[in-house]
This record gives C-alpha cells, structure tokens and sequence, in this order.
C-alpha cells in the first residue's frame, strides 16, 4: 500500500491491514484515504468517543486549517422553524384585524346595525387591542418579526436541544443556510406548513472550516480524505442511531481548535449551502416573515 506522504508508514501499514483483515474489507478497492477515514471511525464508534491520541488527528487539524473560509460581517443567512399548531398564523391574522375590524364595524354602522349590539362589538374590539398579548403582538410585527421573535429565530436554549448532525444532546449550535429554499427544504416541511423564516446576519467575520465544494473537484492525494469527510457531513442520515457520532466529533474537534463554526453541502437541495454556528450569539436574527409550503417539487432520473 502506497501510503500519503503526511503519515508515518510504520504505523498505518499495520493498522490498515489489520482493519481490512477484521471487517473483511477488500484492499485495492479504494484510495488510501478512505480505509484511513473509516479505520478513524472506527475507533471513534467501539473504542473512545472523547478526544483521544490518534495519528489523524494531527491531519485533521491541517486540513481544516487548509480548508478554512470566511463568513463575513453582515452576510445574509436564514433559519426556519415550523409554526406548531399555527400558533404564529392566528396571531398574524389578529393583527391584521386591527385595522380590518373597524372597516367592518363602520359598514355595519352604516347599514343601521342595532345600535346597542354595535357599541357591544366596538367594545369588544378595543378590548382586543389593548390587551396585553395584543399589544406584545403588534410590537414583534411592527420590529420586523412576522414569523418567530429573536430569541425564536434562534438556536433552542442550551439544555433544551436534541442531539443533530453536529451538536450532541443538550448543546445548542445554530444551524442556518445561505438559501432561503434551502433552509425550508432542511426542515422537511408538509404542505400547508406555516413556517417562519427568519433572516439572520453575522456580528463580527466568522472563522468557518469548509466543507462545502464540488466532489469532482478532488484530485487526489490528501483531498481523498477531505472528501470522504465532507460526504458524511453531506449524507442524510436515516437511524440518527449513531450515524451523527462521527460527526458530532469532528464539530467538537473544530470548536476546540477555535473555529466559530462550519460549512458544509446540503443534502437535500442541490448547491445548497449549511452552516453550523458554534455561539449562536455570534449571529442574531434581524427579523422574520411567515410563509406556507404551498408545493413540492421533485425531480428525478432514471437508472442506467
């Protein structure tokens, strides 16, 4: 086996073939690279899922330092939350009867409506706007948050998160997309769904690890290696049983070298763009509208 020059032969020539030997891998199929990647998962998976000594890591900490990228100050990126039980649409629309209700209330008047009755839904109708709950409404709408307020519009409060691609259970990381479509697309939305998009922008330029480019750009050499981890950051993950260990991992391993957070390919939009925040605080939302899933389209090729 022909081993990259940033690794010690001793070593990996003994490794490799053992791994190959144990889970009955068939050598030659693949680049070098790759039994390197899966042998490191390995470990992480049966021996030590924490920091551990491990020839790799030194590697990793390279490459992530040679695929480096910026997101800077100001950029535009969205996240998107579902509005459960509509909550969010029904206050939208009692907003906008702020100003409808009177327009009714004054063609009733004119049509000589019982004045007593009238008086009763006039009443009613002031009560309604100066409500407490109304009148938080009307500020969050008139701020700019149609769909979900800033705090919302953020990451879920630490301890509340569930394990992700790259948080585990209780961490909170906000996870955000260049696109708008691709933000709505990563939640798998139903049609009909109403969902708050909200529009968040970076406070300062974040120092990101990118995972983000064109498989068939990879030429070779330690590249191999860069690729077969950007496909799992990549590839959706169906049991969540484990699949996300790896890498949940490599996020840890990043903000511990003092990355603010990565990018990586989506999975479910072609050229879409994700990116994981470390401080969600490191980019507040800006504001929020409401919108529905009104359809779905997908396309697809036959096979050859």
């Amino acid at each position: 086996m022909n081993f990259p020059a940033y690794t010690d032969d001793a070593y990996w020539t003994d490794v490799i073939e053992q791994y190959i030997q144990n889970n009955n891998k068939h050598p030659g199929w693949y680049n070098i690279e790759y039994y390197m990647w899966e042998y490191f998962k390995d470990c992480l998976k049966r021996n030590n899922r924490f920091f551990f000594e491990h020839p790799l890591l030194p590697v990793l900490e390279s490459e992530f330092k040679r695929n480096s990228c910026k997101l800077p100050l100001g950029t535009e990126i969205y996240r998107v939350r579902i509005d459960c039980d509509h909550k969010l649409w029904n206050e939208w629309n009692n907003y906008c009867s702020i100003e409808y209700t009177p327009k009714k209330l004054k063609e009733l008047e004119e049509r000589n409506i019982d004045s007593d009755t009238l008086a009763e839904l006039w009443k009613k109708h002031e009560d309604f706007i100066n409500s407490q709950e109304t009148k938080e409404i009307k500020q969050r709408i008139e701020s700019g948050f149609q769909g979900f307020d800033a705090n919302g519009s953020s990451a879920p409060p630490k301890g509340t998160s569930s394990a992700g691609r790259c948080n585990s259970e209780g961490v909170s990381y906000l996870y955000a997309s260049l696109e708008e479509h691709t933000a709505i697309a990563e939640i798998r939305p139903f049609i009909r769904d109403s969902i708050s998009v909200a529009v968040l922008q970076p406070a300062r330029d974040l120092h990101l690890v990118n995972f983000d480019f064109e498989p068939t750009a990879v030429v070779n050499g330690r590249d191999f290696l860069f690729n077969d981890i950007q496909r799992d950051f990549s590839k959706i993950s169906k049991t969540q049983d484990g699949d996300y260990l790896i890498t949940q991992f490599i996020a840890s391993l990043i903000e511990h070298l003092g990355y603010d957070g990565l990018c990586f390919r989506s999975s479910l939009v072609k050229d879409g763009t994700n990116y994981v925040i470390f401080n969600p605080n490191d980019c507040p939302a800006i504001s929020s509208k409401l919108v529905y899933l009104s359809e779905v389209n997908y396309i697809y090729g036959q096979c050859k």
